[in-house]
């Protein structure tokens, strides 16, 4: 059955019988919980129908990785690789690793932000902005700790400074 307040959504039994299912769909990305049977039946149906198949338990999902402790049944989700290619891609790879997103102290305000043509003109091409969204991603996903800097950094998006992009090196 298709969930109807989300169309990439298809559940399958009944939650009291213990054997049910639920999958979601994301481009060509398939995500289930529930009873390996029925979960077994939602792949085979969407197997006939558009030639969807299923690799087995989930590794990656939308740049997190996850694994799977049978043993202690637990689940763990880790955003370790795409930190590291984001280090890479902003040619950060070379850094230490901090214990708090900022250093105690750090003040970051309007009066720090760019106001002469010369200014402006060594920050262009910065990343700022992809900076910032990327992190804000990670904030979301898997690391809270960082929501409050990340939030205080997304104001200087307009006019970043040098300071403003050291402190989100800082984060990141």
């Amino acid at each position: 059955m298709q969930c109807n307040g989300d169309h990439a959504v298809f559940c399958i039994g009944t939650w009291r019988s213990n054997d049910w299912a639920i999958c979601a769909f994301w481009v060509d990305d398939e995500t289930g919980i529930g009873s390996s049977h029925q979960l077994q039946c939602i792949v085979d149906m969407f197997c006939q129908k558009y030639g969807i198949s299923g690799e087995g338990d989930m590794q990656w999902t939308l740049g997190i990785g996850v694994s799977h402790n049978y043993k202690t049944h637990t689940i763990s989700l880790s955003q370790e690789q795409y930190i590291d290619n984001l280090l890479e891609w902003f040619g950060l790879q070379n850094t230490t690793t901090v214990t708090t997103p900022l250093p105690p102290g750090t003040i970051l305000t309007k009066e720090q932000c760019l106001t002469t043509s010369k200014e402006l003109q060594d920050m262009v091409g910065n990343n700022y902005q992809e900076l910032i969204g990327s992190i804000q991603y990670i904030a979301l996903t898997s690391q809270p700790d960082i929501s409050f800097t990340v939030s205080k950094l997304v104001q200087f998006l307009n006019n970043p400074s040098c300071i403003h992009l050291e402190a989100t090196h800082c984060v990141l």
